[in-house]
């Protein structure tokens, strides 16, 4: 039984046979249920091989299954005012004890194989998760590993830009910025952390459309030409964009969630202060911000980029727990800064970056999209992009909860799907004209999952909710099938 959403979606796949765009949708729907593994969402032996059979099916592509879900992500975007679009990369790990995928490449190693995924992700301005508009996937070669620390930091140097790994990221912002010249109606801000902290991505301040803005994490002091305070107006002395905002006046305090993140594995994620352990909090930042021309970074060959002009916002942490450094960012933004309601805007930005994060949580530990055990990469990637869509709707529901909270729940679930989850709650008959609201239902689905509703206890989070839905399509399919019986038959 294909559910509704996944026709929603997928309503213009085509893979020149009408038989397989079916067995998508019909495969999309039964990975939404959520099991730990494919045989145990497929429930059925005629299921999984049809399910195998379509994953390794040279007609069925993860690009034209990830395209049908950026454009209906876009379409999504029509109805909103101000759309973030957030841009982050995951690696896919794949290295299996007895198995080698066939296909994957080095994770930093050759002793950890996989491949990475870099989703550009829409968010509205009230947090709630539209989908992936693009994405960029991609696996590193192995030869890379041959060479030295030192040599691959000397190719990396002498490379032109569009042979680097970190072009993604201006691909991305590109991207963004040809959804924004199609949607004139709509703002657009790209959100990005430290790594997209690149001339390039920068210089693109230069020719940006009215509508689109990009917020990005600084990563090092740029040097600078000037720099002036946004709220007296006066030139700042500095040679670099740090020095010249320690002479700015702090313009407010914000409080703001910082989520938790543990202890980096990865060797040189341990030499990195910015991946360091934290603790999940409310930290309660101060915030100022400056109007700074930076210089044109080098490149090699001894040309440098082009001079850009751009707002710079600087957040620090006032009383940090003891033992914990101080959250503090640099925000580099073509947002305006004149008002206070505008620094804090670029703030409240680009703490949205955290949605994505919830979304490959989501992807790893919810559907574990890592223990799969296809043999080849292909394979891998097809099996990945019907999960990466399932993720999404567990991440849209739960923002659903948040952002939406008091419309009918029947905006998101047909009449029998909430029927179902209800009666099984209250072992009552219900009203089928009087829905629950969207978070009465979110919390009802939830509860399935193990959440406690207290009013000392906030939202559900993705986990309580992935674990009500992988009990939610059997409920649905229960309650359908002892509708249609009648006495006596």
């Amino acid at each position: 039984m294909v559910t509704d959403w996944v026709e929603d979606e997928f309503q213009e796949v085509e893979f020149g046979d009408k038989r397989l765009s079916y067995r998508l949708k019909l495969c999309v729907s039964q990975a939404a249920r959520m099991g730990e593994s494919t045989p145990d969402r497929a429930r059925s032996k005629a299921d999984l091989k049809a399910t195998y059979r379509l994953v390794d099916n040279p007609k069925v592509s993860m690009d034209e299954i990830l395209s049908q879900h950026n454009q209906s992500t876009r379409q999504r975007c029509l109805a909103y005012k101000r759309i973030y679009l957030v841009q982050d990369t995951t690696e896919v790990d794949l290295t299996k004890p007895r198995q080698r995928v066939e296909g994957a490449g080095p994770l930093g190693s050759d002793k950890r194989q996989g491949f990475f995924y870099h989703p550009l992700f829409a968010i509205t301005q009230d947090g709630l998760p539209l989908g992936a508009v693009d994405q960029v996937i991609w696996t590193r070669n192995e030869k890379s590993l041959q060479v030295s620390s030192k040599n691959r930091v000397a190719e990396r140097r002498r490379a032109c830009f569009e042979e680097k790994e970190s072009c993604r990221w201006l691909e991305m912002m590109q991207s963004g910025e040809q959804l924004a010249r199609s949607i004139p109606e709509t703002s657009f801000v790209i959100v990005s952390d430290s790594e997209s902290d690149i001339g390039e991505l920068l210089c693109e301040a230069n020719d940006l459309p009215d509508n689109y803005d990009f917020i990005i994490r600084q990563c090092h002091s740029h040097s600078l030409v000037s720099a002036t305070d946004s709220s007296t107006g006066q030139s700042l002395q500095g040679a670099a964009v740090d020095e010249a905002l320690s002479q700015a006046q702090w313009r407010s305090v914000r409080s703001v969630n910082v989520v938790e993140r543990e202890v980096p594995v990865l060797p040189d994620d341990k030499k990195r202060a910015r991946r360091q352990a934290r603790t999940s909090r409310q930290a309660v930042l101060q915030i100022r911000a400056i109007r700074v021309t930076i210089k044109g970074t080098r490149r090699a060959g001894g040309g440098s980029l082009d001079e850009v002009t751009i707002n710079a916002v600087e957040t620090l942490e006032e009383n940090p727990p003891e033992g914990e450094a101080p959250i503090r960012w640099v925000l580099l933004t073509t947002l305006p800064i004149q008002t206070v309601e505008d620094i804090e805007s670029v703030l409240d930005g680009y703490c949205k970056r955290w949605e994505v994060e919830l979304y490959f949580k989501t992807l790893k530990s919810g559907l574990k999209i890592e223990d799969m055990k296809y043999e080849t990469l292909d394979r891998y990637l097809v099996a990945f992009s019907i999960l990466s869509v399932v993720a999404w709707r567990i991440e849209y529901l739960k923002g659903a909860t948040r952002s939406d909270p008091e419309s009918s729940c029947e905006k998101y679930f047909t009449p029998g799907e909430w029927m179902a989850i209800m009666i099984f709650l209250t072992r009552r008959r219900v009203d089928p004209k009087k829905p629950p609201t969207m978070k009465e239902f979110m919390n009802s689905i939830a509860q399935i999952g193990g959440y406690i509703d207290k009013k000392s206890q906030g939202p559900p989070g993705s986990r309580t909710i992935w674990r009500g839905m992988s009990r939610f399509e059997t409920i649905v399919e229960a309650y359908a099938a002892f509708n249609q019986m009648t006495c006596g038959v």
